[in-house]
């Protein structure tokens, strides 16, 4: 049967009047009062009313300024304040509030909401709280809850015992507990412990942070200690960094303190009380993988060269003993700023520069200013370099150029012990002088030379008058040109010894044969161009010789005027018998003075017999 008109102001159904289980239903329209019920009310539609109330309150749609109930099931639910225990829906549009232990629904804008469990594919408004809040999408001006779930959360405030999202999104993110695969916020996120594959935030307050990736302007975290560093690794929680005290910062491994920064912004390894910028306790290697790439340790100055300009250097102490200086390397500018030298320094109580490198490569022992490539100066000891050497054959010193060795000063660390002097260049002599005069010179030909520095031709009287250049020559301008001293407290005198032998080789004993010379003395003088012999006392092997026999003789000769060379005047064989076979042949005395003899003259008569000019 068709349905009439029910026409009244109010429609009350309650305990007083009615059964407590009434269910009303059916479409209400533009009710202009209130609808309430102890029991259920459903309709298709109910529209303009001001409060919709009762124990389950279910319908397509349903607009009203309040709906409450124990339990509502709507497909679409508008109006200002929804309020009950349960309440599902397809879509709602709120203009104040949601509020309930259980709301449930695809869709759910509202300004407020306080709810027990709150949950829905799409949840809007501006301040939602509750005890669970879950979504696939939600944007909110806040948010708070003790358990915060969602895939993507858009909002300005979250604050959350726990928090799980896919994406958050928002101003201030506040929490005990937050998981979440990416989060970017303006301002900060704090919380006991934030966790998450991606974060990017401005600052945020923790206990624990962790994630795959946390970028941040800047955060607050906890002290921390060196066993539970402040920030570590989450499979190593006692490495990383913590803070001992104000202004310092510690990092750790294993729970044990490797490096430090310490509220003066020095730098210490392997100590806990760094006294420089950068202080370290232990070795330290500069190694490099790359070929031929090697790594060098820098010391930049900022100098200009007034005061006691100073590029830095190495120092080192013995702490051990007491904080004074043992030795240092030290640079400096050299001449002006574009220049540096290398000093080396030593010392006991106290350094002293020791050797210094200038600018321009000069070696200084004992002085700050060498004037050669190598200078030694010493002021309190005796000045003596010490080449000392254990095994070795020899030890010296070597000059070279190029490569090629050119003169050695060596000594020979075997029997006999030898000190040499070598020049090993053909064309080069060696060479002693005094007063910065050269005095004598070994030539490259061996001879010695002293007072001249070029040998020179001589006459021999051997040679008949020919010349030959002596292995020993002596030249000067002092009238004695050579002495032989000998002082001994015993009859022997000094001697000169001329010694000849037929052999090849220095040291041999080879045996001469008879009249071979075996010495001159040779008295010479120039005659403007060379040294011609003007006398000479010669002596030769006179007989044969043997072991423990060398016969000899004397032959004394002069040069006649007008001759260039010498002939034999006298002679002492080696019988002792002198012989004048020389001597020129006068008649007589008055023929011997007629031919210009002086007194004394010796001649001999045409019979051989030798008389004395009287």
């Amino acid at each position: 049967m068709p349905y009439g008109t029910v026409k009244v102001d109010n429609i009350t159904f309650d305990q007083g009047g009615a059964d407590q289980n009434v269910t009303a239903s059916g479409i209400y329209r533009a009710i202009t009062s209130g609808v309430t019920v102890t029991g259920t009310i459903s309709g298709a539609v109910l529209v303009g009313t001001t409060t919709v109330s009762g124990a389950t309150v279910t319908g397509t749609i349903v607009q009203a300024t309040t709906v409450q109930g124990v339990s509502g099931t709507f497909t679409s639910l508008t109006g200002t304040t929804t309020t009950g225990t349960t309440a599902n829906f397809v879509s709602g549009v709120f203009t104040t509030r949601v509020s309930g232990a259980t709301i449930t629904g695809t869709t759910a804008q509202f300004t407020s909401g306080t709810f027990v469990s709150l949950t829905g594919t799409t949840i809007t408004g501006t301040t939602i709280s509750g005890t669970t809040v879950s979504s696939t999408t939600g944007t909110f001006t806040s948010l708070t809850g003790t358990t915060i779930t969602g895939t993507t959360v858009n909002g300005t405030t979250v604050n959350s015992i726990t928090g799980n999202f896919t994406s958050l999104t928002g101003v201030t993110v506040t929490g005990t507990t937050a998981n979440f695969v990416s989060g970017v916020f303006t301002t900060q996120v704090s919380g006991a412990t934030v966790t998450g594959t991606q974060s990017s935030f401005t600052s945020g307050n923790f206990v624990t942070l962790s994630g795959a990736t946390a970028t941040f302007t800047s955060g607050v975290i906890a002290s921390g200690t060196a066993a539970a560093p402040s920030l570590s690794i989450v499979s190593d929680p006692n490495t990383g960094i913590y803070s001992t005290a104000a202004d310092t910062l510690a990092f750790v491994e294993g729970g044990v303190e490797a490096m430090r920064i310490d509220s003066s912004g020095r730098l210490g390894i392997g100590t806990s009380a760094p006294a420089e910028l950068l202080n370290v306790n232990g070795n330290i290697a500069l190694d490099t993988v790359a070929l031929n790439a090697p790594k060098f340790l820098q010391f930049r100055a900022n100098s200009d060269g007034t005061g006691t300009p100073s590029y830095g250097g190495i120092t080192w102490y013995n702490f051990q003993w007491d904080a004074t200086e043992r030795a240092e390397i030290s640079s400096g500018p050299d001449g002006g700023v574009a220049a540096g030298y290398l000093a080396f320094s030593t010392g006991s109580g106290g350094i002293s520069e020791r050797l210094r490198i200038n600018a321009t490569g000069q070696v200084g022992i004992g002085t700050s200013s060498p004037n050669r490539q190598l200078e030694v100066s010493l002021t309190t000891l005796d000045n003596f370099i010490r080449v000392n050497t254990t095994g070795a054959t020899k030890s010296g010193i070597e000059f070279s150029n190029g490569g090629a060795v050119y003169s050695q000063l060596y000594f020979d660390n075997t029997p006999p012990y030898d000190f040499s002097l070598l020049q090993q260049v053909a064309t080069g002599s060696l060479i002693l002088g005094t007063n910065n005069t050269e005095r004598a010179r070994i030539d490259t030909s061996g001879r010695l030379l002293v007072g001249t520095s070029s040998a020179r031709l001589i006459s021999s009287a051997f040679l008949g008058g020919g010349g030959a250049i002596a292995e020993l020559q002596v030249e000067g301008i002092a009238l004695a040109m050579g002495s032989f001293a000998s002082n001994r407290n015993d009859n022997f005198g000094p001697y000169l010894a001329l010694v000849k032998s037929r052999g090849t080789a220095a040291g041999s004993f080879t045996l001469v044969s008879n009249g071979d010379g075996i010495g001159a003395l040779s008295f010479n003088g120039t005659d403007g161009s060379a040294a011609l012999v003007g006398a000479a006392i010669s002596a030769f092997v006179d007989g044969t010789p043997g072991a423990n026999d060398m016969p000899g003789r004397l032959v004394f000769s002069t040069t006649a005027d007008g001759a260039a060379s010498p002939t034999e005047a006298m002679r002492i064989k080696s019988t002792r018998i002198i012989n004048f076979s020389n001597a020129p042949t006068h008649a007589d005395n008055t023929a011997a003075a007629a031919a210009g003899l002086a007194v004394g003259d010796v001649y001999k008569t045409v019979l051989g017999v030798l008389m004395i000019r009287f």
